[in-house]
């Protein structure tokens, strides 16, 4: 199969935002996680910068595994920040549904 790369001189619309220094990976868990549970576009500010690309909700995953991911993004994206728990994500969860 041949890859077809678009000429360097030409700029392509960016898809998705770069994850690297995300000041809200590295701030509360809990929008991290919100943002796993209900999607972006329903925790992050409206005017936020718009992408061409939108990153649905991650369902079917144990508050385990959520922990687990939450945690990775964190520390691998945010700068270090803290690990997160599944008893947080099971918190967050029981506030989503109020």
């Amino acid at each position: 199969m041949q890859t077809i790369v678009p000429p360097a001189t030409k700029r392509t619309a960016v898809s998705y935002p770069a994850l690297m220094g995300q000041p809200v990976l590295a701030g509360d868990a809990d929008t991290v996680i919100k943002i796993i549970l209900i999607g972006p576009a329903k925790v992050l500010p409206a005017d936020r910068p718009k992408y061409t690309g939108q990153m649905p909700p991650i369902t079917g995953l144990s508050d385990f595994k959520i922990a687990a991911l939450v945690t990775y993004i964190r520390a691998t994206f945010g700068k270090g920040a803290s690990a997160v728990d599944e008893d947080e994500v099971t918190k967050v969860k029981a506030s989503l549904a109020q």
